[in-house]
């Protein structure tokens, strides 16, 4: 049975961040030849919470990299394959509504002020 190789964080971490920050999954990264496991990453998300911050913020980045996306397939995408671009953009944003409810998703906000001028706000 053959070992398998060890990874360290740091001689991946900028090239994942990088990678997830351009709107790119963590498990695409890692299906190429010599990357960590996408388990092996996560492990070390658990035990680093500074890159657990870091690795958020790329999140973040490549929310708004794929919405980026979305508005380039509609505006330039190929007239004579339309379905297909409906579904990729479709599926996208779905995602980002489920990923980033706040920032993607339909938001419901209901506010409701008390007699003692106490606000409450429910957000589903």
């Amino acid at each position: 049975m053959a070992n398998k190789p060890k990874y360290i964080v740091g001689d991946y971490e900028d090239e994942i961040l990088s990678w997830i920050a351009g709107g790119k999954t963590l498990r695409s990264y890692c299906r190429q030849a010599g990357k960590p496991s996408w388990q092996t990453v996560y492990r070390w998300l658990d035990k680093d919470e500074v890159l657990q911050r870091r690795f958020e913020h790329s999140r973040t980045l490549g929310f708004d990299a794929m919405a980026q996306q979305c508005l380039d397939i509609a505006e330039n995408g190929n007239p004579n394959n339309l379905p297909r671009a409906k579904l990729r953009v479709w599926t996208t944003l779905q995602l980002l509504a489920k990923w980033d409810p706040r920032r993607y998703g339909d938001l419901r906000r209901l506010e409701h002020v008390n007699e003692q001028k106490q606000t409450v706000t429910i957000v589903t």
